[in-house]
């Protein structure tokens, strides 16, 4: 529920502060949801509302941000008439991340524990803000759009 909420917030904060502003978004909600991962993973013993409020977090900052990502490849690709093949390749990955994932997971969880896993995820996370701050810098400068 926090996701398909969050998707219409997020959406409407990329329209409202541009297109610069949706990578700063990106990298802001995967990060949040990196460290909420790890709080969920690193500490086992909070109390169960804490619980409630970090998987909240994810869900918003990890569903929400799906129309955002759109939104880039559509600025990116749509004026020129081309945004179906980057479509397409965005889904796609989504699709092999998600097809693979849960067997990834399955078999840290398997030969270590869910600290590990929640690790995990997080990295995954944090890689994904890394890789695009290069790209939000220049996009800041006004090198590219």
């Amino acid at each position: 529920m926090a996701g398909a909420i969050a998707t219409v917030v997020f959406g409407w904060l990329a329209d409202k502060f541009g297109f610069g502003s949706r990578r700063i978004l990106l990298g802001l909600g995967l990060t949040i949801s990196g460290l909420s991962l790890l709080m969920i993973g690193w500490y086992p013993h909070l109390p169960a509302a804490a619980y409630v409020g970090l998987v909240f977090l994810v869900g918003t900052f990890t569903e929400g941000l799906d129309a955002v990502y759109f939104l880039v490849v559509m600025n990116k690709f749509g004026k020129a008439g081309k945004a179906g093949t980057p479509y397409g390749s965005l889904n796609a990955v989504g699709k092999v991340f998600g097809t693979f994932s849960s067997a990834i997971l399955g078999f840290v969880l398997t030969i270590s524990d869910w600290v590990s896993a929640f690790t995990l995820l997080a990295i995954l996370g944090f890689i994904g803000t890394a890789l695009m701050l290069p790209v939000t810098a220049a996009c800041i400068r006004g090198d590219i759009e």
